[in-house]
């Protein structure tokens, strides 16, 4: 299941809506709840509060919306995901414009979607080089490639010379075009 940055006031928001569209749609509660979450990009009401307990245990209790800094959170994020490929734990996150996702066979990419860019932080079980600086003002990622989905294939194309221009099958690729949709 992919991780979706909830805040307080967001599940707040869902709730109010859900009430509103039970009212006048006569649905039971729960229903509404799911119609809700689903219209906001979450699989069921249940992700959402699954995403929301992730969004408290990586920047606190209370995060509002628009008061996390991307110039925080991209190292942080990279150790999360590196540490989710190292033990097999497939992943997929999309915090502010950038995704991060990892396999179950050990790999870790971050995305940015905007421009196609595509830095493999985990190739194969192994970690690999890349260059990421963060300032209080700004962050600088050194992306080493290109990326696609194409017929529900992952397709790089990598500087790295142990992964160059590949389509890789087996990647959450449908997952990652959701988040980007």
């Amino acid at each position: 299941m992919r991780f979706i940055l909830t805040t307080d006031f967001q599940v707040e928001k869902f709730k109010q809506s859900a009430k509103k569209l039970r009212r006048s749609n006569t649905l039971p509660h729960r229903e509404a709840l799911d119609k809700v979450a689903k219209a906001n990009g979450y699989n069921h009401w249940h992700h959402v509060t699954i995403c929301h307990q992730e969004t408290v245990n990586r920047f606190g209790d209370g995060v509002k919306a628009g008061t996390i800094d991307p110039t925080s959170y991209v190292e942080r994020e990279v150790a999360f995901i590196l540490g989710c490929a190292e033990k097999g734990d497939a992943r997929l996150v999309k915090i502010g414009s950038l995704v991060f996702f990892s396999t179950e066979d050990g790999d870790a990419w971050m995305l940015d979607p905007a421009d196609s860019l595509a830095l493999c932080l985990r190739w194969r079980g192994e970690r690999q080089e890349f260059s990421i600086h963060e300032s209080p003002e700004r962050f600088e990622i050194q992306w080493d490639g290109r990326f696609d989905i194409r017929d529900g294939a992952f397709f790089v194309e990598s500087a790295n010379p142990r992964i160059g221009v590949r389509t890789i099958l087996g990647y959450p690729s449908t997952d990652i075009k959701d988040v980007l949709a």
